[in-house]
């Protein structure tokens, strides 16, 4: 039994003195939530908050979210709460559809955004739930590559046969570098301000698959090969594109450092210990398949469903019940499903912003 959400005990920022005042919404988010808690498992809180008129009118108050750890703690302005919803963003989406004995604080006005939470799903969320699957299956064979092919030294200037000292003037440099990603960001739909986020994401990943397609390209190909054509476009000289591949792979082959040096010094050790039995991290495989199947769950039935019915199945992997290959193949053959489930979803395109806008009006305006 969880006990309820402690103020004086658990918040400790004095500078916002008016948000317990005046959250709305205050829900346990996270394993719990979803059902995969286990024995010690950490207890997260979200919740939604309209800040005093003051942040909504004036010019020297500011608020976005309030953030915190231990607890893990965050509280979203309603605004921005709105936005990242409608763009479908499992992080805000979710928490409208946690179960009710979830709930830590709730009130009149998130009783009215309750109602109409189903207005925020579209589409989109495909698209998202998808994105994160992919970033936990990212960050899986990157921690495999450090477990199977660790790094064996800090990478130096010389190996890549550059010199210690820039033969350019910096400022060109950094200017061309601009240059590139300026184009890079083009290519990649990033620059599309105008168009509605959940278009510009459809966009993005059609160019993509078509560009795989006609290419023939290796989908882990495709940003150095989108780098390298983005420089020939640019109309650089041959041997200054030389050099600036050098610094990338160089710069790369650093970060990577880095990030080994990171994950080293701060892996939970009872994690870090199955991880090397089990040659992955169950945690991030078991969030991978929650993932992917709530995308199924919702392009399939149109509900968001957090408590996930399989949690004891998703407890089992994350204790290893399956291997890297299983867990592998079981995510090509989900996503291979979630691709032709999106072509005949019920969802709407995009979601009703109109309604919803008038409803962040109405209750922010009721709130004064």
């Amino acid at each position: 039994m969880i006990n309820k959400f402690n103020w004086e005990e658990n918040y400790k920022n004095n500078n916002l003195n008016w948000l317990k005042e005046r959250t709305i919404f205050l829900t346990i988010h996270g394993s719990h939530s979803y059902g995969t808690n286990i024995e010690g498992s950490d207890i997260d809180y979200r919740g939604i908050a309209i800040p005093p008129k003051e942040y909504f009118f004036g010019v020297n108050d500011r608020f976005e979210q309030a953030q915190q750890g231990d607890p893990d703690l965050t509280i979203f302005d309603i605004r921005k709460f709105f936005i990242l919803s409608m763009d479908n963003n499992p992080n805000t989406l979710e928490i409208l559809f946690v179960t009710p004995d979830m709930y830590q604080i709730t009130t009149p006005a998130f009783e009215k955004i309750y109602e109409n939470r189903n207005l925020f799903l579209s589409k989109n969320a495909k698209h998202r739930l998808s994105g994160y699957a992919f970033s936990q299956l990212k960050r899986i064979d990157l921690h495999r590559s450090f477990l199977l092919r660790p790094p064996s030294h800090k990478p130096i200037r010389e190996e890549f046969g550059l010199p210690d000292r820039y033969p350019i003037p910096k400022d060109q440099l950094d200017a061309a570098k601009a240059s590139i990603q300026k184009r890079m960001d083009e290519w990649n739909w990033r620059e599309l301000e105008n168009v509605e986020p959940a278009i510009r994401q459809v966009l993005k990943d059609l160019f993509q698959e078509r560009i795989l397609e006609i290419t023939k390209w290796a989908e882990d190909l495709y940003e150095e090969k989108l780098w390298k054509c983005v420089t020939n476009s640019l109309g650089f000289d041959s041997n200054f594109i030389e050099f600036l591949d050098k610094e990338r792979l160089y710069k790369n082959k650093k970060k990577e450092w880095d990030h080994y040096q990171e994950w080293k010094l701060n892996r939970n050790p009872k994690r870090a210990l199955l991880e090397e039995k089990f040659g992955y991290d169950l945690k991030h495989g078991m969030h991978l398949k929650r993932l992917a199947d709530t995308c199924i769950d919702l392009l399939k039935t149109g509900e968001y469903i957090v408590k996930r019915p399989n949690a004891e199945e998703l407890i089992s992997i994350r204790n290893g019940a399956w291997t890297y290959e299983q867990l592998l193949d079981w995510f090509k053959g989900a996503m291979l499903e979630i691709e032709e489930l999106y072509k005949t979803t019920k969802l709407p395109e995009q979601p009703n912003r109109k309604k919803l806008n008038n409803l962040l009006i109405e209750i922010v305006e009721e709130s004064f």
